[in-house]
């Protein structure tokens, strides 16, 4: 760990009475380049999996056939921070991933039932990207973040038991190839206003069919109390404000407009 570079580097082994799991190395680094403003760091390693209890032996629904996934994975980005100053901040991330994974386990719907098989290799690849900003206004204080993600995760081989098979380039099921999220907290004293809003576009359930894009907003707000040395804390939440009709999985359609109330005591 030095002034501007630091790295880290972990080595696991694991043991199982079914498969035989090799050595998992995965490293990481970032450098400094500019104090304060430019930031580049970077993940590297080989990834192992096991077939969970479930994926094996799900009564009419898992596979005891399944093989342990395998691959390899890394990432780099950097982190810009333009702005930083005790009462504005301002702060960039941009972010690539990739992996290449083997054997990869994907659940797939056959009608109403879901059953687990291994797909001879897919690729996991994307950009993600983050923009946080801060300001305080005396009493004030404003927090704003938005992320966007640009996802590509596709077959990329397939089985030769699988020939025939049209899904090799295919984005994976229920994966949008975009996705959009929003979070703003306006806190003033005792009270915040929170606003969360959230986007997918269409996501594939199987080969030439999609679900609709959605855009959902949550609206909640909070005040607190403190009693001694007691706090308590009053939520109000409204979710999907704008009463969209969208499901996630097909078939699976999820709740209208809803509200809910919490009250949290902390005491010491």
């Amino acid at each position: 760990n030095k002034t501007k570079l630091a790295g880290n580097l972990s080595v696991r082994k694991e043991y199982n009475s079914q498969y035989k799991i090799p050595l998992i190395a995965n490293a990481g680094v970032e450098y400094v380049i500019l104090k304060n403003k430019l930031q580049l760091r970077a993940t590297a390693g080989n990834k192992y999996r096991t077939p969970t209890f479930n994926d094996l032996y799900w009564i009419a629904w898992g596979n005891p056939d399944l093989k342990p996934e395998h691959g390899f994975a890394g990432e780099c980005g950097l982190r810009f921070s333009p702005l930083k100053k005790d009462s504005i901040s301002l702060d960039i991330v941009l972010g690539y991933y990739h992996s290449i994974i083997n054997d990869m386990i994907l659940w797939t719907p056959q009608g109403a039932v879901w059953h687990p098989n291994n797909t001879a290799q897919a690729i996991l690849q994307g950009v993600e990207t983050n923009i946080h900003y801060q300001q305080n206004f005396k009493k004030l204080l404003m927090n704003h973040s938005i992320g966007v993600n640009f996802n590509n995760p596709h077959i990329s081989k397939i089985n030769e038991s699988d020939e025939g098979n049209q899904s090799v380039g295919h984005i994976l099921y229920y994966v949008p190839k975009i996705g959009l999220q929003y979070h703003s907290d306006f806190s003033y004293r005792t009270w915040t206003l929170s606003i969360f809003t959230n986007y997918e576009s269409k996501r594939y359930y199987n080969l030439t069919k999609t679900l609709d894009s959605y855009y959902v907003i949550n609206l909640g707000l909070r005040k607190s109390f403190n009693i001694k040395t007691s706090k308590i804390i009053v939520n109000a939440l409204v979710k999907n404000l704008t009463n969209e009709v969208y499901e996630q999985i097909r078939s699976y359609p999820l709740p209208l407009r809803s509200y809910e109330i919490s009250i949290q005591y902390n005491f010491k």
